[in-house]
């Protein structure tokens, strides 16, 4: 009949007859009789109230790129609009639904109910986000559904659904993990001799010379005037030595930092030289003297200490087990540190570490033999 028209507005005059091939064609002619022979999608859009559909692609966008903000903005826009908000979450899911097929069968999804000119937009978008992710973003809407069709304030409802959405951390395929893992051990045995073992470190413990960065000096032999009883008294007494707490202190203030200097004690301090050690053959010494993560280390442990403070770095024997004295607690306690030791020098831990910014250990659970006699 010379009638010219797209495909996804045929297809939205279909989803408003909601199976029923007379109201199906009864719509047609009212969209025939309002834009003539050649009809637009936005004369089928204005027909059928759809102004909605071009909140859409805005909206899912600000929630994959994790933008909450946003989502309420364009969430406000709708309303404002005059959008029914339960047809619109509605539609939010049936969208979100097409991105996982998408996503899952890029190259079959003509055999979905997904117009095809949509197809490769929906493909567009799905580029930078996980199959992974998008799921959970589908179990969300899925989840609430039913909740919010009762609500009597959807719109609120829809704010926190949405603000969930957007602050849902991405998660890493197991594929992905897997293979980072297995790159890494790989690397390491690479870089191992035959025998499996890395050389041990020399005996005697090992003073590692030490580049200071530019404004911090190490100490001379001769210290330059000794700061007043005040000073003094606020750097040496209020900032005792503490292996634990400094080592907290830089934890707090740096995750990935404070997962690597985990198995090292605090020697010394004096005269604004922090003196830590390190078990011999650890494999982040050379990380840690890197300028950059030796000044951010020194710019920490000045804050804790409040004055300068310049790093030096030994290698120690690691403490031995007392078997004849010492409290039971205190053994037990000592096994403990041995078995925490052993764990952040185990060298597939320690490359995690370095893998994946932000890890950080958190318990050790040792593995102790349930069985009894035969």
């Amino acid at each position: 009949e010379g009638i010219t028209i797209s495909p996804a507005a045929l297809s939205w005059i279909a989803e408003a007859g909601d199976g029923s091939m007379r109201d199906a064609q009864s719509i047609f002619d009212q969209v025939i009789g309002y834009a003539g022979l050649n009809i637009s999608d936005d004369d089928v859009e204005d027909i059928l109230g759809l102004a909605d559909r071009k909140y859409l692609y805005r909206l899912s966008e600000a929630v994959l790129s994790r933008s909450a903000g946003t989502c309420l903005t364009i969430l406000e826009e709708a309303y404002l609009a005059g959008i029914d908000m339960k047809h619109f979450y509605t539609m939010l899911l049936r969208h979100f639904r097409n991105l996982l097929l998408v996503k899952i069968a890029a190259d079959e999804s003509s055999s979905f109910d997904i117009p095809t000119e949509q197809v490769e937009k929906l493909k567009t978008q799905t580029l930078n986000v996980s199959r992974e992710t998008l799921q959970r973003y589908l179990d969300i809407l899925l989840s609430e559904a039913d909740s919010l069709r009762r609500s009597q304030e959807v719109r609120m409802k829809m704010e926190i659904i949405l603000i969930r959405m957007a602050y849902l951390e991405p998660i890493l395929p197991v594929g992905e993990i897997l293979a980072a893992l297995e790159s890494m051990e790989q690397k390491l045995q690479n870089g191992m001799p035959s025998g499996g073992r890395m050389d041990p470190m020399p005996s005697a413990p090992k003073q590692i010379p030490v580049q200071q960065p530019a404004g911090v000096q190490r100490p001379a032999k001769d210290p330059p005037a000794k700061p007043t009883s005040a000073e003094a008294a606020k750097h040496h007494t209020d900032r005792p030595v503490s292996g634990d707490d400094l080592k907290k202190f830089i934890q707090r203030e740096n995750p990935p930092l404070g997962a690597k200097i985990e198995a090292a004690e605090v020697l010394g301090f004096e005269n604004g030289c922090l003196t830590l050690g390190f078990p011999k053959g650890y494999l982040f010494i050379d990380s840690i003297m890197e300028k950059t993560q030796k000044e951010e280390l020194e710019r920490i442990a000045g804050i804790y200490y409040s004055q300068n403070v310049s790093l030096a770095v030994q290698t120690i024997d690691s403490p031995k087990t007392n078997g004849n004295g010492g409290s039971a607690r205190g053994i037990r306690a000592n096994n403990m540190n041995d078995i925490r030791r052993e764990a952040m020098n185990n060298p597939l831990f320690q490359k995690v570490l370095a893998q994946f910014e932000g890890a950080e250990l958190i318990e050790i659970k040792p593995i102790t033999d349930k069985k009894q006699g035969g």
